[in-house]
């Protein structure tokens, strides 16, 4: 006996709303026991829709992970780039037993200027270091807060005993130097052409 139409838009909307909340009591074996055609072909349209929507959705869910996982990966590999980074900014070279060089490149954050610090510091404490050259070469220019991070390592330098030298100075960085002549003076700290001439100044 046919199904009436309102009692197949009754089932249908029920099965909706299962499907719509992520279930569905639909089981193909029912189907083939069912007698009237129309139901039997919304029923399995029904079904069909809902194995659909859950393929979407694992497909959905496995993108996401994959999404998530890409995103762990490259925060990973910027902390590992940043640890780099900090690790290359921050480079204290033994040049001699009692003579320490500290490559300056680019503009101090307050971060590196922490971290150069503290290394400069530690490394002039366990060499017994009496100078520390401070390689100006990679800088092409210099603001206030460089210059202020600068005059800082060389005044704690200075308080360990040892004497800071400046060489490698641009042009540009000379002359904002030289403004501060008074400053360098009183700290003890020369600035010299080059690094071999440095190091003749530390004999």
């Amino acid at each position: 006996m046919p199904t009436s139409a309102e009692e197949i838009v009754r089932i249908a909307m029920a099965h909706l709303v299962e499907i719509a909340a992520g279930t569905c009591s639909i089981e193909l074996e029912t189907l083939e026991t069912l007698d009237d055609p129309n139901l039997i072909e919304i029923l399995a349209g029904l079904y069909t829709l809902h194995d659909d929507l859950v393929y979407r959705a694992r497909k959905r869910e496995r993108a996401e992970q994959e999404l998530r996982e890409s995103i762990a990966a490259l925060e990973r590999a910027r902390a590992d780039m940043e640890s780099l980074v900090q690790d290359l900014s921050a480079v204290i070279v033994p040049v001699r037993e009692d003579v320490l060089m500290v490559p300056i490149v680019g503009r101090f954050s307050q971060e590196r200027a922490r971290l150069l610090l503290e290394r400069t510091l530690a490394a002039v404490t366990e060499r017994q270091a009496r100078h520390v050259i401070l390689d100006l070469t990679g800088v092409s220019s210099m603001d206030a807060a460089t210059l202020e991070h600068i005059l800082r390592l060389l005044r704690c330098v200075k308080l360990l005993g040892a004497r800071g030298v400046l060489v490698g100075t641009q042009p540009a960085v000379a002359r904002q130097l030289a403004e501060h002549a008074q400053d360098f003076a009183s700290e003890r700290i020369v600035a010299l052409r080059s690094l071999q001439d440095a190091l003749a100044a530390c004999d």
